[in-house]
This record gives structure tokens, C-alpha cells and sequence, in this order.
């Protein structure tokens, strides 16, 4: 939901080449002599973890890491849409990019809550279902039989939570799904669906965004509320806010 925006950034301390600087949603700025400052600003992880088993923690390093096209790991793209694919011992991890409101057709998609209903799965804002359904023709031809976990911000965890039920009806359920302050998916029957999926639905203490569509539907799981509190829904909603807040607690292994 909303709007989110993203550039590239000066290396960070460690060196790191891909500094992400962006904001989500509605949003405000003030310009400088030198540059024009967004709110928020993370950096490049990361994705596979080494010598440990991957946590919730890397999956949301990895929902930040699809924002940022010059991610190490296969592009898959549909129409408008983007994830990014990466693969280590332990098979595959697909994160699904957020809005890019560079492109107008995403913006509308983002918009598009209109219920549609699917005979498998109830009714789901019609946006994120076209997405998902496209990523869902692509997928399993390039994972095949390996093992794959499902994450994504936003929109992204929206049509992640999606795919990942179109995925289950096949048998190819991810190993776990975790979605960062999402729209919600669908109704009951999608969890019903994923009621034996591994997953977790964070959601961000005072963003609104987990609330949206308002007139239907809900998580894919009861939600889980993290972060510190702000007043301001809109700093809530960062994904950057949310990596710190997992880093600092490292939550369940994914």
C-alpha cells in the first residue's frame, strides 16, 4: 500500500558499495544546499547466512535487499513486479519487492483492492492476486523440487503470502513464510490454506498499513507486533526500523 522510493547511496562505514536510502508512503522532504534528505536509511546485507541457520532476521535483510536492483541474486520480474531470488545450501529465498512508484502501473496495482474471488483460495485485492498468479506461472520452473522460503514488505509480503498459498494447493509450500507490515492477503480460507505453512506476520507498532484493505480480509497469521512505539505511521512503516528492531532481538529461525 502506499508508496515507497529508493536511490542509491555513498558507502556506508564497513564499505559496503550499496547504501539504500528511501521512504515509504505518503511523503515529505525538505531540500538542502547539497542533496535532498528522505527519511530512513539502511544498508545492504548479506542475504545467506554462514555457518548458522537463517532466522527471520535474514529474511527481513532480504525484503529490504529486493528494493535495491544491484542485489547479488537473480531478478524475476512480471509485468511491473520484482523479486529478487537467492539460493545457498539450504535452497531458496524469493522476496518480493514492495511498490516501485517510479511505475505508474505498480502504484494502480498497490491501489487495486478490489475483491476477487478465487475458488481455491476466497476472495484477495485483485492487485496482488494478478501478481502473485504471474510470479506463480514463473516459479516453480526455476526452483524445481528445492526447498524455498517466501518473504517480502508491503506489497511484496502481499503477493509473497499469496504465491505461497497458490504454491501449497501444488504441494510446493515454502519452508517458511514471513511478511513485514503487509496488506492483508485475504480472508480466512488463504489461511486456511497456509494453516500448516512455517511463517510469521510482523506487523509495525502504529503503522495503519497491516490494516488495509479496511473493508475485508485478513493476515495470513495472527500478527506480530514489533518494534518501538512512534506516533508517526509512516516512520513506523520502515523496513529500516524493522531490520534494526530484528537485529536487536533476532527473532525464530526461518
Amino acid at each position: 500500500m502506499f508508496r515507497s522510493l529508493i536511490y542509491q547511496g555513498e558507502p556506508d562505514d564497513n564499505g559496503n558499495a550499496a547504501g539504500i536510502h528511501w521512504i515509504f508512503g505518503i511523503v515529505s522532504k525538505h531540500e538542502t544546499s547539497t542533496r535532498t534528505r528522505w527519511i530512513g536509511s539502511t544498508v545492504a546485507a548479506p542475504i545467506t547466512p554462514r555457518g548458522r541457520p537463517m532466522t527471520d532476521t535474514d529474511l527481513c535483510a532480504a525484503s529490504a535487499a529486493a528494493y535495491v536492483t544491484t542485489t547479488p541474486g537473480r531478478r524475476i520480474t512480471w509485468r511491473d513486479m520484482s523479486a529478487l531470488l537467492t539460493e545457498d545450501a539450504d535452497g531458496f529465498v524469493l522476496a518480493v519487492e514492495g511498490t516501485n512508484p517510479a511505475n505508474i502501473e505498480n502504484d494502480l496495482r498497490d491501489a487495486d483492492t478490489t475483491p476477487v474471488d478465487d475458488p481455491d483460495l476466497g476472495p484477495m485485492p485483485a492487485g496482488a492476486a494478478a501478481a502473485a498468479a504471474g510470479f506463480f506461472a514463473m516459479l516453480p520452473g526455476i526452483i524445481v523440487d528445492a526447498p524455498w522460503r517466501a518473504t517480502g514488505h508491503s506489497l511484496g509480503g502481499q503477493v509473497a503470502a499469496i504465491l505461497a498459498a497458490r504454491m501449497r494447493l501444488t504441494g510446493r509450500p515454502p519452508r517458511r513464510l514471513v511478511t513485514f507490515d503487509s496488506p492483508k492477503p485475504g480472508t480466512e480460507k488463504l489461511s486456511g490454506v497456509l494453516s500448516d505453512v512455517p511463517g510469521t506476520a510482523y506487523t509495525f507498532d502504529a503503522s495503519i498499513v497491516n490494516h488495509w484493505p479496511f473493508f475485508f480480509g485478513q493476515q495470513f497469521r495472527a500478527p506480530v507486533v514489533i518494534g518501538d512505539y512512534t506516533p508517526d505511521w509512516l516512520t513506523a512503516h520502515s523496513i529500516t526500523r524493522a531490520l534494526a528492531w530484528m537485529r536487536a532481538h533476532e527473532p525464530a529461525t526461518a
